[in-house]
This record gives structure tokens, C-alpha cells and sequence, in this order.
């Protein structure tokens, strides 16, 4: 659903080199966890240019495969997770009762566990902007890895044993090695592997003072989901994945997560053909489109809205959420929307936050555009005053169909990229049937004239969007409740 089982050529020489880096350094540890399982993400973008370089190369994937021979991503998530630290029992277990989650899961925290100790990790902008402002009990508290990093010394013999690894393989594989012979990879290496494991040093420190319980994330391979997964491995302390955006392979391959709170029955599907066992799996709904949509102001008045931004009164309103592709992809779509200027219809363009496109100035003069952002109004505001959305790919299309609005799913032409469009990711929506799907100018104005003149057609789509909801979304009214009991029993089961 969100990419495809079987390996392409990306993912497989993603996989392949990460297995090679983890087989070649699994000497370089640091309290028991190997360091290089903690630089899946930053190894990944490394090795962008060698990947894109060798995609196509079928010699090189012949001989990589005959060594490597991963076929599916449940080969790769299993050849990958099996790099486990030993575990070690923690003496009073039972008192480990803390809860350490993202800054962004404040909300989670302040309605159901108020009463708990909990720490929230500022690891992003994000996490420090949700508790700004927030009137956090005491027993609450934050933490920051860029407060603690700069105090860490390693001790010297860990540092001398490091340095002589390093040193000992540089030797060996500089003038072989068909990647690592680069002699930048190794400055590369040792610029990383200090770091790491000081980041280890901090976050188990933090956690054996803290008495932490459980460990709650949303993205299991950047720090510190792929620090704090392996210590929750080390101590047998439950790490717990709640995504709360829709992710593809490149988010989450490897986890090695106790437990996985995902949106419905169609997320964990993808899951158990991932390689995850169902019993780590729940369906619990997504509270970040609970907690969104009860900021939604139901007093909008639609007619004042179209007033005040100088909509005709006639007007159908149409949402387009961007996305961060290549330039050329969005103006694509924007040239498709230009063309349907003689139907009455307005367009709200609604910029993702990391989508730098100038849009007032792509979008010209032409009065029926307007550009909205999340500082201008809120998602929820604007689906309530949109009639139907349009999207590539964009989490916005469930909430879309939260909101009962239909889609229009866009398929323009979108090139390979190595982070962005790197298998059949992009075109999930196309394939759950989640709405009408448009390939070119033409067709999107045809499909959008027949849905503001055909109400059966208008209610056809909607309910089709219905449908994918069901299956994408479980029906919990009150998704924060469900994993707030998971959490609660995760952590009282270590007492028993």
C-alpha cells in the first residue's frame, strides 16, 4: 500500500549497503549496542549518490545480490533487525514507571496521563513548539540531547578501542572495498561514531534515572527512535511506534519496536507484510487528526468566508495540498489548474510547510487562486469551507475524507528521487481507489466540471472516499484514549 513488497532496485541497494555496513562494522559498540544500527538514516544519505549512480549498473546488482540475496522488504526488515544488544536485567524493574515521549505527544500526556511521570524529548522544532505555551504539571518534564551532548567525555579506553577499529578496517578495506574505499567515508565515519555514542551515553542515562517504563515514538530509524528502541531492547523496557504521518519503507526499515499503534486495518497490513508479527500490532486510530480536528471552528460562515477573500458567491471551493516535490512537479499540476479558470471555481493552494515555491507569483494575476497556509487558517477551517480536495499524496486526503469532502487524486509526472519519489509510495491513494484520479489538464477539467454539475457524481465520489476511509482509519472516537490504556497496560505488565 505504501510501496511495494518486492524490492526495486533503490531499495534493494539501500538495503544491501546497509546490511554490508552493519556486518563490516558490528565491531564498533558503545554500552553493548552496536553503533552503526543507530546510523540507518544518516548512512542512508550517504550513500544517496552511490545509489543513484549504481541503480541501473546490473553487474554491480548481480554480484550484490549473490551476496546479499534480499528480494521482498520482509527479507530486508528480517536480515536487518537481527543486530540486537545482549540483554541485561534491571533490578526493581517494577519501579520503572516513567513515560518518555516526543515533545509533540503533549496533549496525549496532559489528558491522560497527568497524574504520571513523564518526560518529553525536544528533538524537533515540532516538539518544542507543542509544549511551548503549555501549563505542564510537575511531574512533567523535557529534555533536550543538546543540553547534555557537550558535557559527555568517553572514556579514553573506549575512545583508544573506537579509533584502533576504525583505523584497522580503514587499512583493510581502503583500496578494496567497492564503497567503503572512499577515503571520505571514513571521515565521515569517525565525524559520526563519537557522536553516537555519547548520544547512547546520554539517552540510557536518561532513562535509568528517569526509571523509565515505556518508550513512546513516531519514527523509529532517526534519533532518538533508533537509540531508545535498542536500549528498550537492552533492559526489555517496551518501545512503542505510534506514527502519526503516513510513512513508506524508508521511515521505518529497520524496526525493532515491543509494539505498533497504527491508523486501521489497511496500515497494518502493510506492517505484517513487513515482516512484523500481528501481535505487536494494534489498531488505534490517529490522534493527531483527533487532536486537529477539535481545534475545527464550526462557526465558520462560508459566505463571509468567500467575502472576505473576495470569492465569488458562486464560486465551488477546491483545496490543493502541495507537497515537497521538484519544482517542475508542482508547476505541472498548477499549469493543469490554470486551465479550468472558465468554470466557477476558486482554488485555495495550501503550501507544505517544507514546499518553497513562490505560488502568488507561479500563480499570477488570475483571480481565482488563493494561497493559504497553516498560519493563515487551520486545516480543519479550511476543509470545512473547501467542497473537495485535491492531492498526489498527502496525508491531507484522509482528513479530507474525514471531513467528508471527496478527492480528486493528481497523477502528474513525477521523476525519480532518491528521497522523495523512490517506489510506488505516491500513487497509494490511486491504488485504494480513494477518489477520482486525473493524469492530465485536460481530464482534471472534465472530471471537475461533472463533479460541481452532477450531484450523483459529486455523491459517487464521496462515498467512495468513504469507503477508503474505512479501511485506512479505524472508527475510535477517541483514538488518545485507546493508546493511553495500550501504554498504561504495557507499563503495568512489568510489575506482574
Amino acid at each position: 500500500m505504501f510501496g511495494e513488497e518486492k524490492l526495486n532496485n533503490h531499495y534493494f541497494l539501500r538495503y544491501a549497503l546497509t546490511k554490508e555496513f552493519f556486518d563490516e562494522f558490528n565491531g564498533l559498540n558503545y554500552s553493548g549496542i552496536e553503533l552503526p544500527t543507530c546510523l540507518v538514516r544518516h548512512f542512508h544519505l550517504r550513500i544517496k549518490e552511490f545509489v543513484d549512480e549504481n541503480i541501473s549498473n546490473e553487474p554491480f546488482l548481480t554480484f550484490l545480490k549473490l551476496k546479499h540475496p534480499m528480494q521482498s522488504v520482509r527479507d530486508a526488515q528480517q536480515a536487518l533487525s537481527q543486530n540486537k544488544p545482549v540483554r541485561k536485567k534491571l533490578y526493581n524493574a517494577n519501579h520503572y514507571k516513567t513515560y518518555l515521549m516526543p515533545g509533540r505527544f503533549v496533549q496525549l500526556a496532559l489528558d491522560h496521563f497527568s497524574t504520571d511521570k513523564v518526560v518529553f524529548t525536544l528533538t524537533s522544532a515540532a516538539d518544542t513548539e507543542a509544549v511551548k505555551g503549555k501549563k505542564l504539571p510537575g511531574n512533567f518534564s523535557t529534555f533536550q540531547l543538546g543540553d547534555h551532548l557537550p558535557s559527555v567525555h568517553l572514556p579514553a579506553a573506549k575512545r583508544k578501542q573506537l579509533s584502533q577499529f576504525i583505523n584497522k578496517k580503514e587499512s583493510l578495506l581502503s583500496e578494496s572495498h567497492f564503497l567503503f574505499k572512499d577515503p571520505s567515508f571514513f571521515t565521515w565515519l569517525r565525524g559520526y561514531i563519537f557522536r553516537m555514542a555519547k548520544m547512547v551515553h546520554v539517552y540510557e542515562s536518561l532513562i535509568l534515572k528517569e526509571k523509565v517504563g515505556v518508550i513512546i515514538d513516531h519514527v523509529d530509524i532517526t534519533v532518538p527512535g533508533c537509540i531508545t528502541s535498542l536500549i528498550g531492547l537492552k533492559y526489555d523496557i517496551p518501545y512503542v511506534s505510534v506514527p502519526q504521518v503516513l510513512m513508506t519503507d524508508r521511515s521505518i526499515i529497520p524496526s525493532r519496536a515491543a509494539k505498533y499503534l497504527v491508523w486501521g486495518k489497511m496500515y497494518k497490513a502493510w506492517l505484517i507484510k513487513r515482516g512484523i508479527h500481528t501481535s505487536k500490532i494494534e489498531i488505534v486510530g490517529n490522534m493527531n487528526f483527533e487532536y486537529a480536528r477539535q481545534k475545527l471552528n464550526t462557526s465558520i460562515d462560508v459566505g463571509e468566508f468567500k467575502r472576505k477573500h473576495n470569492i465569488p458567491q458562486n464560486h465551488y471551493i477546491a483545496t490543493w495540498t502541495t507537497q515537497p516535490f521538484e519544482k517542475a512537479v508542482n508547476e505541472q499540476v498548477l499549469d493543469w489548474l490554470k486551465k479550468t479558470e472558465m468554470l466557477p471555481l476558486t482554488f485555495i493552494i495550501r503550501p507544505h510547510p517544507s514546499d518553497n515555491s513562490d505560488y502568488k507569483q507561479l500563480a499570477g494575476k488570475k483571480g481565482n487562486f488563493l494561497i493559504l497556509s497553516r498560519e493563515d487558517m487551520e486545516l480543519y477551517d479550511n476543509l470545512y469551507v473547501t467542497d473537495f480536495l485535491l492531492t498526489i499524496s498527502s496525508n491531507t486526503a484522509i482528513e479530507a475524507a474525514i471531513m467528508k469532502k471527496p478527492l480528486i487524486v493528481l497523477k502528474p509526472r513525477i521523476p525519480y528521487h532518491y528521497e522523495l519519489n523512490n517506489n510506488s509510495f505516491n500513487y497509494f491513494l490511486e491504488n485504494a481507489s480513494a477518489g477520482i484520479v486525473v493524469k492530465e489538464s485536460a481530464e482534471l477539467k472534465r472530471e471537475i466540471e461533472r463533479l460541481i454539475q452532477d450531484k450523483a457524481y459529486y455523491t459517487k465520489t464521496y462515498n467512495q472516499g468513504q469507503s477508503f476511509l474505512k479501511s485506512m482509519i479505524s472508527p475510535e472516537k477517541s483514538p488518545s484514549m485507546v493508546i493511553s490504556r495500550i501504554l498504561r497496560e504495557l507499563n503495568e505488565k512489568k510489575s506482574t
